[in-house]
């Protein structure tokens, strides 16, 4: 038996790598989930002191419900309507708000530990691992840092502190896209998440600063930004489909490419990450760029009808994974 203790991220992350790998392959697996994760928000402003606001709670509401529906959609029960009482009572997430402080925390280890009950017998170990701390990832706000990046990300004190923590965000965002291949609900879970913790920051727009985690700061300027009508916020989809290569570079140990989509006539810039597709797949796509070939690429970016970016290329001519998106997906936000 492989007993895993999961008491933050760098946890979480590094038993997905191994579990990628073939680590844990066939292991029966203990979870233990030592308040983690933890949703952290802590907002600085005159109407924010040891309180919560009615907008505040419609916002955490939400945010539970889609605890809900990722549990539902990610161990095949239909809709988060199926749910048992019970079900949903070992789902909830317990919030406080820290005495004297802006400090709200919610401790989601025992919605982790229901999703793991849920999915033995159903999946096997690797698929566990994928599923379960995948998620876990999503409902702390991990992947949120990357989403408003205007210099709200903490600096680092040096050079050689910018670089190693460089390499270790390349490395988590490269164990990312390995779940979403791997796992293309998760993709719909990542977008319910970032679009509940927007809402939760949306809540507090007139606050001076919010923080979602140690990694991202909004001052007052970004939570107005953020809480515009007129916002058209990107989502993570899957954009799979015939491409023409426009352009190949290498970049340290990567691939930089500008493609076009042959349906949509829509060109942007994709990225071939180290380790994400094997080299077989990769010379098909030099092979495609060198003999000026249409060939079919599994993409997942972020896109609203009008900006894709962050794109980054997972697979080569596997149409069995095509993830189908709803038609008004990018218009539902």
């Amino acid at each position: 038996m492989a007993v895993l203790d999961i008491r933050n991220d760098d946890d979480a992350f590094q038993i997905l790598q191994d579990a990628i790998a073939g680590k844990f392959d066939n292991e029966v697996l203990q979870l233990n989930f030592d308040s983690w994760p933890c949703i952290h928000l802590n907002v600085k402003g005159e109407r924010y002191h040891s309180t919560i606001t009615y907008t505040m709670m419609k916002a955490l509401v939400e945010y539970q419900k889609v605890i809900y529906r990722t549990y539902a959609d990610l161990l095949n029960k239909g809709t988060s309507v199926n749910l048992s009482a019970a079900e949903k009572k070992s789902l909830e997430v317990v919030f406080k708000v820290k005495e004297g402080s802006s400090d709200l925390l919610g401790d989601a280890a025992g919605a982790m530990t229901e999703f793991a009950k849920g999915a033995v017998g159903k999946m096997d170990s690797k698929q566990i691992l994928i599923t379960v701390l995948g998620a876990g990832l999503l409902f702390g706000g991990y992947h949120l840092a990357s989403t408003h990046m205007n210099n709200q990300v903490k600096l680092a004190e040096n050079n050689a502190k910018a670089e190693q923590e460089r390499l270790i965000e390349k490395n988590r965002h490269e164990i990312t896209l390995e779940l979403f291949k791997n796992n293309s609900k998760l993709i719909d879970a990542a977008n319910q998440s970032e679009a509940a913790y927007t809402n939760l920051l949306v809540s507090v727009k007139d606050a001076e600063t919010a923080s979602v985690g140690e990694k991202l700061t909004l001052k007052k300027a970004d939570l107005e930004e953020l809480a515009k009508p007129e916002r058209k916020p990107t989502q993570i989809v899957r954009l799979d489909s015939d491409y023409s290569i426009i352009s190949l570079k290498h970049k340290a140990n990567d691939l930089h490419l500008t493609i076009r989509d042959i349906a949509k006539g829509k060109e942007f810039t994709a990225w071939i990450r180290a380790g994400i597709i094997g080299i077989d797949e990769t010379r098909e796509i030099a092979n495609a760029f060198l003999e000026k070939k249409t060939i079919y690429l599994n993409v997942t970016a972020r896109a609203n009808e009008t900006v894709t970016k962050s794109a980054d290329i997972i697979g080569v001519n596997n149409k069995a994974n095509k993830k189908k998106l709803p038609i008004n997906i990018l218009k539902n936000k």
